[in-house]
């Protein structure tokens, strides 16, 4: 076995865009706390509100879509530094000459 040690634990949690396209961030908001239920455990942090706002937006534009949250998760299951945000649907690729 090889031991190593690391310096942070970058995360990605994917959920869906139903789960925020209902909400509402005014102008003005502080940071919004969150809470995300992920494999038996709860996960926290805070969002910029003007990137929620921004990924709400996304959200209810795309229902389809898939909502990206980021950070570093550090001691207690707290997800510093997080982001959030609604990549756009990658576009289906043309099928070829001879393809149906």
């Amino acid at each position: 076995m090889v031991k190593l040690t690391a310096k942070a634990l970058k995360t990605t949690i994917v959920i869906t865009a139903d789960q925020i396209a209902g909400f509402n961030v005014p102008n003005g908001s502080p940071p919004v706390p969150f809470v995300i239920e992920v494999g038996g455990r709860s996960v926290t942090g805070t969002f910029n509100a003007k990137s929620l706002r921004k990924a709400i937006a996304a959200a209810a534009a795309t229902p389809e879509a898939k909502v990206i949250v980021q950070g570093t998760l550090t001691a207690g299951n707290v997800l510093m530094d997080a982001g959030i945000s609604v990549p756009p649907p990658k576009a289906s690729a043309p099928a070829s000459e001879g393809e149906e």
